[in-house]
């Protein structure tokens, strides 16, 4: 779902589309280990310290340290590593649909989110299962972030 309003936001038009397609896309070309390491720093040493500066508890917490908190840190680390794929094959999707359709609508009157429910979201219905599958293969393939982050188990570091 985050895919597909970041490659809406990234085709509408704004300026700079390229840069934030490059940006989204990025963390999906860092390696699982690297990227586990890299969070693991940000959630072991940046987070708490930033809670405790600006006096916010959540972040002052050791995110790995608790097991609840930890699984909720696989989750954002998983899903900000495969947002920008995601996006890739919305992106791949959305130039598909066929403009003249989409013009035909506004025509007859209808508004961008009939446009969107009516006419756009069911001719992506092909990116959608690519990408559900893709989510569903990547789902079972989160040893390397799950043990650089925890070391196979909840972390002391808190």
């Amino acid at each position: 779902m985050l895919g597909f309003v970041l490659a809406l936001l990234v085709t509408s038009g704004i300026r700079g589309q390229n840069f934030f397609r490059t940006a989204i896309f990025s963390p999906n070309l860092i390696g699982g280990l690297v990227l586990g390491y890299i969070w693991k720093f940000i959630f072991v040493q940046s987070l708490p310290s930033i809670g405790a500066k600006m006096g916010i508890d959540l972040f002052r917490l050791g995110w790995l340290g608790d097991e609840h908190l930890a699984f909720w840190a696989l989750v954002i680390v998983t899903i900000w590593q495969s947002a920008g794929y995601m996006m890739i094959i919305f992106i791949a999707g959305l130039t598909s649909v066929p403009k003249d359709i989409i013009e035909a609508a506004t025509i007859d009157g209808a508004n961008a989110w009939r446009r969107l429910i009516n006419m756009i979201i069911p001719m992506m219905i092909p990116s959608f299962v690519v990408t559900i599958f893709l989510t569903l293969k990547n789902a079972f393939m989160v040893y390397d972030i799950n043990f650089s982050l925890t070391e196979g188990g909840h972390s002391t570091a808190r």
